[in-house]
């Protein structure tokens, strides 16, 4: 026998649910795009594996991590490479559902200036990111230098121009006669108990002549302003999903009905 067309009545119900499905999953999108707009720092370091597996058997299995070290881990030294983009923002049709769905031009506008200030902050932060790479190379030849070495010497000065007293912490693992640790992360893999010394003192030396200089007072205070904007952002952002005010149609949403 023939299938039975669906009654009108029947096609509005279906487009109902379809539709509701699809609110629904703009609701969540809009939250998940809400925490990434917490920008890393732009020197934020972590561990790398290199200092991680130093000295160490091999761990069997993979290291449980949360997911917002997951996503900062891809941003590692952002400020060095590119401008930070929350991840919804990357991709073209959830990038068009945010911008329909959330119809304030407010929250938009103050996004656009918070996007101007992350690029600026990128771009003064080019001259500090090619210092400490220079000062790297000068000493590099002699020592066995993890990319740990600028990576923290970075963040360190960062947070020293933030106002922050950062812990002059060097040390070497326990139980292991070779290389250099800041903070229990390993900037150097061959130094012996002699070599340490000097080894720290010329990257205490890096970190705070970075830290001190103009440049990084500046990016600094850029991004002073540029978390009070992200805050702004997000405030506006969970302000609209608490009204219910992202029902503004997409493309998707006239497909749909």
């Amino acid at each position: 026998m023939p299938r039975k067309r669906p009654t009108g009545e029947t096609m509005i119900l279906i487009k109902k649910d379809r539709l509701n499905r699809h609110l629904d999953e703009v609701e969540k999108l809009i939250e998940g795009w809400v925490e990434r707009l917490e920008a890393p720092p732009p020197f934020y370091w972590s561990e790398s594996r290199e200092s991680e597996e130093f000295g160490k058997p091999p761990v069997s299995g993979p290291v449980a991590r949360t997911e917002k070290y997951l996503w900062w881990e891809e941003w590692k030294l952002w400020a060095c490479r590119s401008v930070y983009t929350p991840w919804p923002e990357q991709d073209e049709d959830e990038n068009h559902v945010l911008r329909r769905h959330l119809g304030s031009r407010t929250m938009w506008g103050c996004h656009a200036e918070w996007m101007r200030m992350l690029n600026r902050i990128r771009e003064m932060a080019s001259p500090l990111c090619r210092k400490a790479t220079e000062m790297r190379d000068a000493m590099s030849e002699k020592t066995s230098l993890t990319e740990d070495y600028v990576g923290t010497a970075l963040q360190v000065a960062f947070n020293l121009a933030m106002g922050n007293e950062p812990a002059k912490s060097y040390s070497q693992k326990p139980g292991y006669p070779r290389g250099v640790c800041y903070d229990g992360i390993v900037i150097e893999k061959t130094a012996d108990v002699e070599q340490m010394k000097e080894i720290a003192e010329k990257h205490w030396g890096m970190v705070y002549e970075l830290g001190s200089s103009e440049e990084m007072v500046k990016l600094a205070q850029e991004w002073r302003r540029a978390v009070k904007l992200q805050e702004k952002v997000q405030m506006l952002a969970r302000k609209a999903l608490k009204a219910n005010d992202f029902l503004f149609a997409c493309r998707f949403c006239r497909r749909l009905w």
